[in-house]
């Protein structure tokens, strides 16, 4: 098993980027996993912008108003990526 250098992995989890999935996505090649795996598709859904970068103030405080439908898609993406990434990883 591959481990994250101290530093590394204290930038990913702690401080001011710590809610920046982009930047895990980047040092997992998440990206180049999902469209080696036929999984592109998830990267052109809203959900994925939404992860990391520049996110908007609600986001990052967890308040925002969405509807019944959009959860449920927020949620399926979010059990989608979390199986793609446990399916690697065992």
């Amino acid at each position: 098993m591959r481990y994250l250098p101290r530093k590394e992995f204290d930038d990913l989890f702690k401080g001011k980027t710590g809610h920046d999935l982009h930047r895990l996505e980047r040092s997992a090649a998440l990206r180049r996993y999902l469209t080696a795996s036929g999984n592109h598709a998830l990267l052109t859904q809203p959900e994925w912008g939404k992860m990391g970068g520049r996110r908007p103030y609600s986001l990052r405080y967890g308040v925002e108003t969405v509807t019944v439908n959009e959860a449920k898609h927020q949620v399926w993406f979010a059990v989608k990526l979390a199986d793609l990434v446990l399916q690697e990883k065992s």
